[in-house]
């Protein structure tokens, strides 16, 4: 039914061919695609679109080699900050521990206890889903 209502002129049907069979993009970009781009590392054809190569991986194009360096970049830069905060962390236990060996009147230690449950700070051990009261423990 659609045939009927449906007229090329001109050219437009075998353009519509082309870019059913890949052989044109909607941008009237030819691939050559009895050419294929060769890998240099494997010698892999490839597709003349594709970023790597299908075999071993390699980087076949300049903007998949800068997409690759900037998400590398990217990690490096989530790593450092991980590893400050790490440090940052370290640094504050260790003060902590050398607090808490300070400590030597019950009353305070449970205050300290008291407030670190209270916070969520530190959480008993196998109650996940409901919080005991530190009054309870104690």
């Amino acid at each position: 039914m659609a045939q009927k209502y449906i007229h090329y002129f001109g050219n437009e049907s075998s353009d519509s061919l082309l870019e059913a069979y890949g052989v044109v993009t909607k941008d009237n970009v030819l691939f050559n695609t009895l050419n294929p781009k060769n890998c240099p590392n494997c010698y892999e054809g490839n597709t003349q679109d594709s970023k790597f190569c299908a075999k071993c991986r390699m980087v076949l194009t300049y903007d998949a080699y800068s997409e690759t360096l900037e998400s590398q970049k990217h990690k490096e830069d989530k790593l450092s900050v991980m590893e400050g905060q790490f440090s940052i962390m370290q640094s504050q236990m260790q003060a902590m521990m050398t607090v808490f060996q300070n400590i030597k009147d019950q009353n305070q230690i449970n205050n300290f206890a008291k407030y670190f449950f209270d916070t969520g700070i530190l959480k008993v051990p196998g109650s996940n889903e409901k919080r005991e009261k530190v009054s309870d423990i104690a």
